[in-house]
């Protein structure tokens, strides 16, 4: 399903497309495909001064700490360890001179955190180039913060943002709980303070030197994601020692990430021995992939702690997004009802929106094109509503089938739920994985005939169908599914789909300790793009042969997705390392 977009507005959202500095604005319509809003706004729009050049508009919301930031967005990272090449520079313009005149521009990651002031005058465009010094490292979120730590409120206009060395960022980690720091992926990226691995008394611990500002932090990303939705398994148990006794003994535990609602707990410590902490993290959580300890938690006290023996919860695999669009269906417009799909020549009632509610879920291009945008809609099923809807329509002469296709790799059941207004409202459900096998690792298409709906739900009526939604069983919670293409048609739906057979090929030893061998039968292997759990491409292939060797030895154990390109069109494949 696809459209040329033009602008929206983002403030917060999903993490959409990638890429590398430098920025120029003009590769994408797409304003998510640069930056991030916290608290604030980001959106492409025209040059004042050149109509035909494309810039970025940040909306400050009078926070003191409005940030945008490409956490998530980069598809390299940034090295300013090169003290020769890495002052950053970049066009600023305030638009109407209401601002303070005092921004700030930050890089975090896994060099030490570093931020320099800027200032700008007036509201025209100005040339600024900052230049960060010796001593870095490098760095995945690049922050710019609008009127900083004040209560100016401004739009301001940016182009050209250059600087540093693009390289490529490290493999996923592959920590999980328990954290024992016996391996160096359990080694935390700490913020405005110190974290190492050291021994103590012939055992391997982490060790965190305060900062001694208020929200100094140890964090790491997990690379399983930690299910702390089960409320008889969500304890979590941790030792640490103070080492000097000179803090506050007040400190924090927090879970980011994943589909749970953000969670922390404090906890306190005494004296300089170790001691043991048992945080009980309660009911109505999620999965997540970010562990953040704070030490001297909102106070400037400075200590030096051993931490050691994270436990607690359940290790869970992330789910994997497809690396391909849904497979674009060849239903006539004229006899297509549409409910959800952007594909060309869909325009009956396109795109009812959809309102996820305490759903997680978005709106998520998986079109590779800056230019072009094919959504998907994105769920993260946790407790919670979501629904597409509008006033109610007869759809009486499109309901012979109704159709949508779906990818998932961890669901085990999920459904349509399709309601007419009445009194009461008539539901008819549909469930993936009771009424038709669930598929996983490939979109699926859904045909589900109107007889099935006059058999088991005779009291729906299509005359006043008002409302869709896609949801799990109470007992289910979990699962991550990609929606595409649904519809009501007066015929049966096909697909001009291009990929090969799964058959045509054969990969072996899949799970492989070092090398996967991939053989096709008829067709030339073009190329295999390799993508980690995360989305991001860590391996490219072009052989241009019928067999090909994988190398995974450089790889981290886990699940991958290889996407197979032949003359006859192209397939994903699910790979596991081991």
């Amino acid at each position: 399903m696809k459209k040329i977009t033009l602008l929206f507005m983002l403030c917060t959202g999903y993490v959409g497309l990638s890429q590398s500095l430098p920025y120029s604005f003009d590769e994408s319509s797409d304003p998510s495909y640069f930056f991030t809003g916290f608290d604030c706004g980001f959106a492409l729009t025209v040059d004042p001064d050149d109509a035909g050049n494309a810039v970025g508009s940040i909306s400050g919301s009078g926070a003191n700490f409005d940030t945008i930031q490409t956490i998530g967005l980069l598809a390299e990272n940034i090295d300013l360890s090169d003290d020769s090449n890495n002052t950053i520079t970049f066009r600023w313009r305030p638009v109407n001179g209401t601002g303070s005149g005092t921004h700030l521009l930050k890089f975090e990651g896994s060099g030490p955190a570093v931020e320099l002031p800027f200032t700008s005058t007036g509201a025209g465009w100005q040339n600024i180039s900052i230049d960060f010094g010796a001593g870095l490292g490098v760095y995945d979120n690049l922050i710019i913060f609008p009127d900083f730590n004040n209560g100016g409120n401004d739009v301001y206009l940016i182009d050209d943002l250059a600087g540093g060395t693009n390289v490529a960022p490290p493999p996923p980690p592959s920590t999980e709980f328990p954290i024992d720091f016996e391996i160096a992926d359990d080694t935390f990226i700490c913020y405005d303070c110190g974290f190492s691995i050291i021994v103590d008394a012939g055992n391997q611990v982490g060790q965190v030197i305060g900062g001694g500002l208020p929200f100094d932090t140890a964090q790491l990303t997990l690379g399983t994601l930690l299910d702390l939705s089960d409320d008889a398994n969500n304890t979590i148990t941790f030792r640490i020692k103070p080492v000097n006794g000179t803090g506050s003994g007040s400190h924090l535990l927090k879970f980011e990430g994943g589909s749970g609602p953000i969670t922390e707990l404090p906890f306190t410590t005494t004296g300089t021995d170790w001691q043991d902490i048992t945080l009980d993290f309660g009911p109505g959580l999620g999965t997540y992939d970010l562990v953040v300890i704070f030490t001297d938690f909102n106070n400037t006290s400075i200590d030096t702690y051993l931490i050691d023996d994270l436990a607690g919860g359940t290790n869970i695999t992330p789910a994997i997004p497809p690396t391909t669009p849904a497979p674009t269906p060849s239903t006539p417009d004229a006899n297509v009802f549409n409910l959800y799909s952007d594909s060309p020549g869909y325009t009956n009632n396109m795109q009812y929106d959809y309102t996820f509610g305490e759903l997680g879920g978005a709106d998520q291009d998986f079109d590779s094109s800056p230019t072009v945008t094919n959504l998907a809609l994105w769920f993260d099923f946790a407790p919670g509503w979501g629904a597409g809807q509008n006033n109610p329509t007869d759809v009486s002469g499109f309901d012979d089938f109704i159709s949508f296709q779906y990818y998932t790799t961890d669901a085990t059941q999920f459904y349509l739920d399709i309601i007419s207004q009445g009194a009461p409202n008539q539901e008819a459900f549909y469930t993936i994985g009771v009424d038709e096998p669930i598929v996983l690792g490939e979109w699926k298409q859904v045909v589900i005939p109107r007889s099935f709906f006059a058999t088991n739900y005779p009291n729906f009526d299509p005359v006043n169908w008002f409302q869709y939604k896609f949801d799990v069983p109470s007992d289910l919670f979990s699962g991550t599914v990609y929606i595409d293409n649904l519809y009501f048609s007066n015929v049966a739906p096909t697909l001009s789909d291009d990929n090969f057979e799964l058959s045509e090929y054969s990969i072996y030893p899949n799970p492989t300790n070092n090398v996967w061998n991939l053989k096709t039968k008829n067709h030339n292997i073009v190329s295999v793009q390799v993508f980690n759990i995360l989305g991001k491409q860590v391996l490219t292939i072009k052989p241009n042969a019928i067999e090909v060797e994988i190398d995974a030895s450089g790889l981290n154990d886990g699940i991958y997705l290889a996407k197979v390109s032949t003359i006859n069109g192209d397939q994903t494949i699910k790979l596991v390392k081991n």
